[in-house]
């Protein structure tokens, strides 16, 4: 298997994921199938599906769209000490490495 940039699955793959799914196929013959890793698709229905339901497409993508929209949380050191310590430092001209 060749090594690619992790990308989201598209309304079609989640789709075919779905009807794979239904039908019984594993998730690792649903991943070859796909030509995704098995962890991705694990992390799919485990991010896009509804307790107690079976795996949708539909739903998925709407969970998904949904998701897509929400603000990140912020990367700053949580600490207010040490942030400003690593401002001082960076422009005391210290590399961040």
């Amino acid at each position: 298997m060749s090594t690619k940039c992790y990308a989201h699955l598209s309304a079609e793959d989640r789709e075919t994921l779905s009807l794979g799914l239904a039908q019984g196929h594993s998730l690792r013959r649903m991943a070859s199938v796909l030509g995704r890793s098995p962890s991705t698709i694990s992390r799919e229905l485990a991010r896009n599906s509804t307790r107690g339901r079976p795996y949708r497409a539909c739903t998925a993508q709407t969970l998904a769209r949904a998701r897509a929209c929400q603000p990140r949380r912020s990367r700053k050191l949580v600490d207010p000490w040490l942030w400003h310590h690593v401002q001082t430092q960076l422009r005391q001209g210290c590399s961040p490495e």
